[in-house]
């Protein structure tokens, strides 16, 4: 876990609960599969 990939996952382990692997859908689809259902 480095510093940097510490700040992301802290912003974006709010938005993705539900994901787990944050490198993983960070890289595939992080935006979008939270967007998605976010403004749908």
């Amino acid at each position: 876990m480095s510093h940097k990939k510490g700040e992301r996952d802290n912003m974006s382990m709010s938005r993705k609960k539900d994901v787990p692997p944050l490198p993983s859908i960070e890289e595939k689809g992080t935006l979008p599969r939270i967007t998605f259902p976010s403004f749908s």
